[in-house]
């Protein structure tokens, strides 16, 4: 009989390396002071409250030469440079997203499909009750020829009686109004339908692209990209290439110059 084998070990699963080691070693009062101080516009006195260091008598003064101390600790000064790196590649992420907006057109995510519908379409009310009567006796002919019992008989038979009543409701239409028009299903038609393969864009990392997705009431889906305009002035801002400017002329005219004229102040005495 052949040896069997030993089984190697299974490896030992690593934890994902984290993006702040130092800051991770820190504390967690330490840490909680450096979130705070980051949190607060980096106002040290408050993030010392905050982080829960003092109490009720601690006045502001020493908050603030405590806050001085810890923000001088060379292990703290090195957690929060590495935060402020980790979170310029955060900013970095969040320009590439904004670049993939304003070039997004979704071409690549098109899709063209011929299908065939029945499109409903207007119709006078005797050629709808045509129609449902048509659909009626379809029904009753199919149930005689079947022998469903149980659940599946009491369905067939919501569905006959649900075919009724729509007769029932268009011959009292007709008889309030023989000319009155009503929606019926059309010809079989075929149309190319355009729709997105979100399929495709989660493959392709793509989704964020996406702003929304409706639902409609045909069971369809309307979906909307990103307004790329609104990327590409992001991105001009960003680069410099727009600028907030503030016009301080009057109609396209400069200013015109205004004197002011102080009296000079009266002294006691005099009327």
């Amino acid at each position: 009989m052949p040896t069997a084998q030993p089984r190697e070990p299974m490896p030992t699963p690593h934890p994902p390396e984290s993006e702040t080691p130092l800051f991770d070693a820190l504390p967690s009062r330490t840490r909680s002071f450096i979130e705070h101080y980051f949190a607060m516009g980096f106002n040290g006195r408050a993030a010392h409250r905050a982080a829960g260091y003092g109490d009720e008598k601690t006045t502001d003064q020493s908050r603030d030469a405590s806050a001085s101390r810890m923000l001088s600790n060379v292990k703290v000064k090195a957690a929060i440079q590495e935060r402020l790196d980790a979170f310029r590649v955060q900013a970095n992420e969040v320009l590439y997203r904004i670049d993939q907006r304003a070039r997004a057109t979704g071409a690549d995510f098109l899709r063209f499909d011929v299908r065939q519908r029945r499109p409903k379409v207007w119709a006078p009310v005797a050629v709808a009750i045509e129609e449902k009567r048509h659909e009626v006796e379809v029904e009753r002919e199919t149930l005689a020829r079947l022998d469903l019992t149980g659940k599946d008989r009491q369905a067939a038979d919501a569905d006959l009686a649900k075919l009724e009543r729509e007769l029932v409701r268009l011959e009292v239409v007709q008889s309030k109004d023989p000319t009155r028009l009503v929606r019926i299903l059309g010809p079989l038609v075929e149309r190319v339908e355009a729709s997105f393969d979100l399929d495709a864009m989660r493959e392709a990392g793509k989704l964020h692209l996406i702003k929304s997705v409706k639902r409609l009431s045909d069971g369809g889906y309307s979906v909307e990209l990103h307004d790329a305009a609104k990327a590409d002035e992001l991105l001009a801002k960003h680069l410099g290439l727009l600028t907030d400017r503030l016009d301080v002329t009057s109609a396209g005219e400069a200013l015109k110059e205004i004197k002011v004229t102080i009296a000079a102040p009266r002294q006691r005495g005099q009327g």
